[in-house]
């Protein structure tokens, strides 16, 4: 019970920083890779932030299915 409970834990203090973890990845496209769609940085940010519940709670199931996949295969 006590893993769970850490498992758990780790999953909402990790969803504390996928705001910022988007922001980011945004930046690093956006200056390396993607220099010619510059001018879309501002609608894709626009995008993220009206999307900010749905991504949450998308980024929120996706770690919790990894960490029980790591937590079963290492009991495993």
């Amino acid at each position: 019970m006590l893993l769970i409970l850490i498992v758990l834990g780790l999953t909402f203090m990790a969803v504390l920083i996928f705001e910022h973890v988007e922001t980011a990845v945004l930046w690093v496209t956006m200056r390396t890779c993607c220099r010619r769609d510059k001018k879309l940085e501002t609608l894709i940010s626009k995008n993220l932030d009206g999307h900010r519940k749905r991504n949450s709670k998308t980024s929120i199931m996706f770690t919790l299915a990894m960490s029980f996949l790591i937590f079963a295969a290492s009991g495993f």
